[in-house]
């Protein structure tokens, strides 16, 4: 668990929130936990459904801010069975789930202990908004997140009237939008540096999971590979490689998985300009540490760069 100094929350006049972030993204998880430290808020975060349940069994919360897209248990499952437990019932869900008896004596003895400083409060953020919303969950919240709009739902506030804001970032869609991703940053370059380089770290693995995905026909996997790659991307302005995720993504959710191959080379190489691209920023602005961790180490054997995956696949079914 990160904690920032209560002193920052009781300056602005509201009690210092415990608020679990359940995302299967890094770079989501990073963004969302950084807006909440930054005020005042004490957040744990899990990787998925089933970790976000241990943690909440085993702790006390006042909010919870949970991916609507994950693996396993996704969000709206999950927002269900947080509200099942805080409401004490013994439903047939959490035996399903195998969930430990001793959890949930845990789970009663930090309540308890700890009690809810105001109405529990579940977010949930998706890259689009369901077509029905759930009893169990009190926002919705759109992809890439604005910091404004989740302080607001996570302590309970009115969405806030944000103007010309986000029209402000439309425009040509480019590489890397540096003036976006800053504003999405708030202006914190450090941490756009880290969001960039847990992008540079992950981009790989995540295209090589969809490069699997693509060549099984699998449509669940492509779309939830895709999602991933999008959100990423969306996270760190690289508005191009976020474009043909999502493109896949729709393809896949509407059943074309021959469609969404089609798009693979496009994808691979606004990828590895994407990556020349955000490695460029962080060598100017990470340090020299910062760019061994990201684009320098894509140079070596511990990570390839995106552009060999053409040299993986060649001969390959996604190959003409």
């Amino acid at each position: 668990m990160r904690k920032t100094p209560s002193a920052s929350a009781g300056q602005r006049g509201f009690r210092s929130l415990r608020v679990l972030v359940a995302d299967d993204s890094r770079v989501e998880r990073k963004v969302v936990a950084s807006i909440l430290e930054r005020r005042g808020h004490r957040v744990t975060v899990a990787v998925d459904g089933r970790e976000a349940l241990t943690l909440f069994h085993q702790n006390a919360f006042d909010a919870a801010v949970l991916d609507l897209q994950m693996p396993g248990i996704d969000g709206e499952a999950l927002a269900a069975l947080l509200r099942e437990r805080l409401q004490n019932l013994e439903g047939s869900d959490l035996s399903e789930k195998n969930l430990e008896k001793n959890l949930n004596n845990q789970a009663t003895q930090a309540h308890q202990a700890n009690p809810v400083v105001q109405p529990f409060r579940i977010v949930a953020v998706s890259a689009t908004l369901p077509a029905e919303e759930s009893k169990g969950i009190d926002r919705y919240l759109t992809k890439p997140i604005d910091p404004e709009r989740l302080a607001a739902a996570v302590e309970g506030e009115p969405d806030p009237d944000l103007g010309d804001e986000e029209a402000a970032v439309l425009g040509e869609r480019v590489v890397f939008d540096l003036g976006e991703a800053l504003s999405r940053a708030r202006g914190k370059r450090p941490l756009l540096a880290e969001l960039v380089r847990i992008f540079l770290e992950d981009a790989v693995v995540q295209m090589l999971a969809l490069k699997a995905a693509l060549e099984a026909a699998d449509l669940e996997r492509i779309e939830r590979s895709a999602h991933r790659l999008k959100g990423s991307a969306m996270n760190v302005s690289a508005q191009l490689t976020a474009d043909l995720a999502q493109q896949i993504e729709q393809r896949a959710r509407a059943g074309q998985a021959p469609e969404a191959r089609t798009l693979w080379e496009k994808l691979e190489v606004e990828v590895s300009r994407a990556r020349k691209a955000l490695g460029g920023f962080l060598a100017q602005n990470g340090g020299a540490d910062a760019a061994a961790a990201g684009f320098g180490l894509a140079k070596g054997t511990a990570v390839q760069k995106v552009s060999t995956l053409s040299s993986i696949s060649s001969g390959s079914s996604l190959s003409p």
